[in-house]
């Protein structure tokens, strides 16, 4: 059985915490949890972090990686609700791990019965909107996408080797998130949607996020691109943190 320590690499509060909310925080597609560092200070203390390692990246290299949506959060929902921290979740993805989340929330509240107290949502179009099957292109046209958006940082994809490395590693995110049929989910929880100004994503297909729940809905623009955890201002969260805190 999956423990939340294997899952969660920054280090996790135990029973006794003064923190109002747990953030977890899932990064975009092929990334570890590398590129939350510098969020469990700036978050301090009101706001615990846990940032996701997905199997098959950064220290779980060596495990498999999940095939499907399903198995995915099904084994990160079992990791989280067993958690020794009961503060509240609040979710943050970006890229696929924007519908990842999405797919994590529906699953604590119909396994569990365990209700989010936010999610946020970066840089991803809502379940059953995607413009297209990244997953499907040929390999040559895959590589071109994801060296366009960003996913591999200049320095690293000026070595063909490092590219090879990471290309099946951002491909299976997209497989996953592009095979996933959640059209038809429906959550309770407010949703703050994030979105970068230089982003390609559709800003009108972006409100359609406001759809996937009964709660609030919020839009944020922020003067970044695509992948804003990248940001080197970080001007991401400071509206993470006042979102969660103005509903706590």
């Amino acid at each position: 059985m999956d423990s939340s320590d294997s899952w969660l690499a920054t280090e996790w509060l135990q029973d006794e915490t003064s923190a109002e909310v747990c953030l977890v925080c899932l990064p975009h597609a092929g990334a570890t949890h590398a590129v939350f560092e510098g969020w469990v200070r700036f978050f301090a203390p009101e706001i615990d972090i846990g940032a996701i390692c997905l199997p098959g990246r950064g220290v779980r290299f060596g495990e498999p990686a999940c095939d499907t949506m399903q198995e995915l959060v099904g084994r990160l929902a079992r990791a989280l609700h067993d958690r020794q921290n009961r503060a509240p979740l609040a979710i943050y993805g970006e890229c696929t791990g924007a519908l990842i989340a999405t797919a994590l929330v529906d699953e604590l509240a119909k396994t569990y019965g365990e209700k989010v107290a936010h999610l946020f949502v970066a840089g991803y179009p809502p379940p059953g909107h995607a413009s297209g099957k990244l997953h499907a292109l040929a390999p040559d046209a895959f590589r071109d996408e994801v060296l366009g958006l960003g996913f591999i940082p200049p320095e690293l994809a000026a070595n063909p080797q490092t590219i090879e490395f990471f290309l099946p590693q951002i491909l299976a995110d997209f497989r996953i998130c592009e095979l996933f049929e959640g059209a038809d989910l429906l959550l309770d929880c407010p949703i703050t949607g994030l979105i970068g100004m230089e982003d390609r994503l559709d800003p009108v297909v972006f409100e359609r996020w406001a759809g996937v729940t009964r709660g609030p809905w919020n839009c944020v623009t922020v003067p970044y691109g695509h992948l804003l955890a990248a940001d080197p201002n970080c001007v991401v969260r400071p509206a993470i943190k006042r979102s969660i805190l103005d509903r706590h």
